[in-house]
C-alpha cells in the first residue's frame, strides 16, 4: 500500500512540479533497481575491458616495453572503481534491501542508497569511457654495458692527453666526425669505451651508441646493433630501407654519438 501510495505521488510531482521530480524520484523502489541493475552491466563491461588491457601490458611486458604511464593509472583507477561497486551491490546494497520493503519503506535510507547507485553507475561509465589509448607501450633503448662506469680503468698519462683533446674536438659544433687509429694491442678500443662513458656521464650529447663493426662487415648486422641501442624498430626487409629508417631516427636526436669500433 505505501508503496502504491508513493507511486502516485511520485507521478503527481513529475507533472505538477517537474524541477522535483527528480529528486522525489530517488525514492522509487522500481528505478533503484533498475539503476543497480545497469550499474552491475557496467561494471561487467569494464571488467572485460580490464582484463583486455591487462593482456596487452602483459604481451609489451614480455616483449621488454614500457608501459605508458597513463595506462597504469588507468587499471589502478580501475581496480579501485570496480572494488567500490562490487562492495555496494553484494555487500550494502542488499543488507539495505529492507527498506524497499514492508508498509513502512525507510525513505530517507531509500534515497541515500538510489544517490549512491546512480553516483557508482556515473563513476564506472567514465572509467570505461577514458580507456582510449594511443598506445599501450613504447620501446626503450637497451642499456649498453659498455658505457657503464669502470672504475678499474685507470689510463696513462698520454692516454688522458689524448682523451681530453677527443672531449675538446667532439665540443666543437664544427666537427662530425673523429677517427682514433694506430696498430693492434694499444687499447683503442677502451679508449673509445671510456670517451662513450664520459660523454654520457658529462651529458655531451643526447645519445650515445657503441658499435662493434668488425673486419667482416655485416650491414643488417650493424644496422641491427644501433637500432636495438635507439630502441627503434624495423618494418622495411631491405639495407636501404633500414638505412632510411635509422637516417629519420638519428635526426629526431638533437645531439648523438654514434661511435663504430673496429672498423
Amino acid at each position: 500500500m505505501a508503496e502504491i501510495i508513493l507511486t502516485i505521488v511520485i507521478e503527481v510531482v513529475k507533472c505538477l512540479a517537474p524541477p522535483a521530480y527528480r529528486q522525489i524520484s530517488y525514492l522509487c523502489e522500481s528505478k533503484y533497481m533498475s539503476n543497480l541493475q545497469n550499474l552491475k552491466i557496467e561494471v561487467d563491461d569494464l571488467k572485460s575491458e580490464r582484463v583486455r588491457t591487462e593482456h596487452q601490458v602483459d604481451e609489451a611486458k614480455r616483449k621488454g616495453e614500457e608501459i605508458e604511464e597513463n595506462v597504469e593509472n588507468w587499471l589502478a583507477t580501475t581496480n579501485n572503481v570496480i572494488v567500490e561497486a562490487v562492495k555496494f551491490t553484494d555487500d550494502e546494497a542488499i543488507a539495505n534491501k529492507h527498506c524497499f520493503k514492508g508498509l513502512c519503506p525507510n525513505l530517507k535510507t531509500r534515497r541515500r542508497l538510489s544517490k549512491e547507485v546512480e553516483r557508482q553507475k556515473k563513476a564506472v561509465v567514465k572509467v570505461r569511457e577514458a580507456q582510449r589509448f594511443d598506445r599501450i607501450s613504447y620501446c626503450t633503448a637497451l642499456e649498453d654495458i659498455r658505457l657503464i662506469s669502470n672504475k678499474d680503468y685507470e689510463p696513462f698519462e698520454s692516454r688522458m692527453f689524448t682523451l681530453r683533446n677527443i672531449l675538446s674536438a667532439l665540443e666543437d659544433p664544427d666537427v662530425n666526425m673523429l677517427g682514433i687509429y694506430g696498430m693492434g694491442g694499444i687499447e683503442k678500443t677502451m679508449l673509445a669505451e671510456e670517451i662513450a662513458r664520459k660523454v654520457k656521464s658529462d651529458k655531451l650529447f643526447d645519445q650515445v651508441v657503441f658499435v662493434e663493426v668488425s673486419q667482416n662487415q655485416d650491414i643488417r648486422k650493424i644496422q641491427g646493433q644501433i637500432r636495438d641501442k635507439l630502441g627503434l624498430k624495423f618494418h622495411e626487409e631491405s639495407e636501404s630501407g633500414r638505412a632510411n629508417s635509422l637516417f629519420t631516427r638519428i635526426k629526431a636526436e638533437k645531439k648523438i654519438l654514434i661511435i663504430l669500433d673496429n672498423i
